[in-house]
């Protein structure tokens, strides 16, 4: 069980710092199922690929939540969320550019050689700090193999879920070291080079000179001609070119959706809400989330302080169904129910449901925690 603990502390540190395979992980999961009626915004394009806010929301939202766990921290200054979405934005680069990059030269990593990162003689660094004993700072690569063998037996399949995105960013902090490794081989300074080099940075020579000022030369003793001004200008007329400019006036409209935007998003919430206090069977729930939401079906057990300040103590101290909404929170409408609770400890199962502003009213956004 350390070790389970220790892979979820450093879960998300790991995937800000090494990689962006935990970013492509969660998105494989996120794709909306919702249809064409719900609107995607875009905040950017990489590289020819648009990136969705919607998508690259949940992604600084997952690592937040990472970074709270691994520093055992309720909130966040707006400062530290900043820097967060930064690495995330960054990360996004990455992950898009080098991805084309690893795919045009053929770099792969393949499943041996995870296999041999994880309990070869050599381990990843990552995998060493995970599974060194607290008490003595050894490491023990059986450790790792039997905790491997236990995510067969799991029937909540929570070490395995816990175990994925470990080992995606371990591959992808293999695969970035494979691209350096190449760029590094392909540079190379001939014999000659080097002792050029060597000679322009630590050379030196000694020397005499006169100095005279063009301030002590009279003006008018200088003569210039027209021709020579031609000359010069038709030399140097490049070096003060410049693009050309635009004054440009806008006038920005802020969207809001109108009385009857929001009195459709309204009823689909009742309506909604309704299924939500008929359906009990777990199963039934998720296909519920999955069909209504923007987002697919986390599983997922929240712990006190992790949820917002309206419903955190209200869901730990239900020990019974009940649902919380619809109210609004961050310009969306919010639609929470309580699942079912578990010793994880302090933790809470719940259906969290957020319905964001739109043009026509009916788009939703359903996450199952």
């Amino acid at each position: 069980m350390a070790a389970i603990g220790s892979i979820r502390k450093r879960g998300g540190l790991i995937a800000i710092v090494i990689g962006g395979a935990l970013a492509a992980f969660i998105l494989g999961d996120l794709i909306s199922p919702g249809g064409g009626n719900q609107a995607i915004l875009n905040i950017g394009e990489i590289s020819g690929e648009s990136v969705s806010a919607r998508l690259f929301d949940a992604e600084v939202q997952e690592k937040i939540t990472s970074y709270k766990e691994q520093s055992q921290q309720a909130t966040l200054d707006q400062s530290t969320t900043d820097m967060i979405r930064e690495q995330a934005w960054s990360q996004k680069l990455n992950e898009i550019i080098l991805g084309q990059e690893y795919k045009n030269l053929g770099i792969a990593v393949h499943p041996d050689e995870i296999f041999n990162l994880v309990t070869g003689p050599q381990p990843h660094q990552s995998v060493v700090q995970a599974f060194s004993n607290p008490q003595t700072g050894e490491f023990n690569p059986q450790d790792v193999i039997a905790f491997l063998k236990s995510m067969d037996s799991d029937a909540t399949g929570e070490k395995r879920a816990q175990w994925l995105p470990f080992e995606i960013a371990i591959k992808a902090d293999r695969m970035a070291e494979k691209y350096f490794n190449l760029i590094k081989k392909g540079l190379y300074a001939t014999q000659k080079e080097a002792m050029l080099n060597y000679e322009f940075v630590n050379g030196s020579a000694k020397f005499k000179y006169v100095l005279m000022r063009y301030s002590s030369i009279e003006d008018s003793t200088i003569d210039v001609s027209e021709s020579e001004l031609k000359k010069y200008y038709q030399a140097h007329r490049k070096e003060h070119e410049q693009e050309a400019t635009r004054d440009i006036q806008y006038v920005s409209f802020d969207v809001f959706p109108s009385s009857s935007d929001s009195l459709t998003i309204l009823e689909w919430l009742a309506g909604v809400k309704a299924d939500l206090e008929e359906t009990s069977d777990l199963e039934e729930l998720e296909l519920l989330v999955n069909r209504t939401a923007d987002t697919r079906y986390i599983d997922k057990f929240y712990k006190p302080g992790e949820l917002s300040p309206r419903i955190d103590s209200l869901m730990f101290a239900a020990d019974s169904a009940i649902i919380e909404g619809p109210y609004i929170e961050f310009g969306s409408h919010i639609l929470v129910r309580w699942i079912e609770s578990d010793e994880r400890p302090d933790s809470v199962k719940f259906s969290h449901i957020l319905t964001p502003p739109s043009e026509t009213g009916d788009s939703s956004h359903i996450k199952k925690a």
